[in-house]
């Protein structure tokens, strides 16, 4: 997980990174004291954090316009606002926030808010799978959103319910690795589908949401209708 923890005040920043350490002590956690230097670098990223614990105030800056930034890009990070003001608290509703904590009861609060976090990130991430577009690009993509998995030369193309394509420089291997077996089988060698998404099986030919007709081979048809019959009940 990347986490980041953004107050002008360095002895709350410090206070903040003790707890979250404990709780993350693997993962990777940026410290700010620069409300510019953060929205800055939202800016500028590649990649998304999956925490921001941040001040309410932060060298004159709103933390609500580094909230609403942070959502232009990531719609689910995880947001905690730390405040000494309680004026704020029904617009940091507005940008889906996590916990609103008063300073004066970091100690107490925060610990549980860091360990509900993490939970959430882990159900999230169960059904999510990280797709790395190119360079240091990663997109992250829910499993339900897949219809199928197909090799296409050098690339792996993700087709999607919306119709959209995603590319990645990888193996149908590899990637199977990361997905829900219960959810997703190969009919052939080259695709893999996810069950979830086949609208009707028609002999060789399974038509799926997308409207795409995707193929089994012969030698995999009798475990792949085993499959899907399963899988519909």
């Amino acid at each position: 997980m990347k986490i980041v923890i953004c107050d002008d005040e360095k002895i709350y920043v410090d206070k903040v990174y003790d707890i979250v350490k404990k709780y993350c002590e693997n993962d990777e956690i940026s410290c700010y004291e620069n409300a510019k230097q953060l929205l800055n670098d939202i800016e500028n990223s590649t990649y998304n954090n999956d925490i921001y614990i941040l001040d309410i105030e932060i060298d004159n800056v709103n933390g609500l316009d580094i909230a609403k930034k942070i959502r232009e890009k990531d719609t689910s990070a995880i947001i905690i606002f730390l405040t000494n003001y309680d004026k704020y608290v029904y617009d940091a509703f507005e940008v889906k926030t996590f916990r609103y904590i008063p300073k004066d009861v970091i100690e107490e609060k925060l610990p549980q808010a860091v360990k509900d976090a993490v939970v959430r990130i882990k159900e999230r991430n169960s059904k999510n799978i990280y797709v790395g577009v190119s360079g240091r690009v990663i997109r992250r993509i829910e499993l339900d959103e897949i219809v199928f998995i197909e090799k296409y030369q050098k690339n792996i193309i993700f087709n999607l319910l919306d119709k959209s394509i995603v590319k990645e420089r990888t193996t149908l291997k590899n990637i199977y690795a990361e997905l829900d077996s219960d959810k997703f089988i190969f009919i052939n060698k080259g695709i893999i589908i996810n069950l979830k998404n086949i609208k009707y099986l028609d002999g060789l030919k399974i038509v799926m949401e997308n409207d795409v007709n995707c193929y089994i081979s012969r030698d995999r048809l009798k475990e792949v209708k085993d499959k899907i019959t399963n899988f519909w009940g």
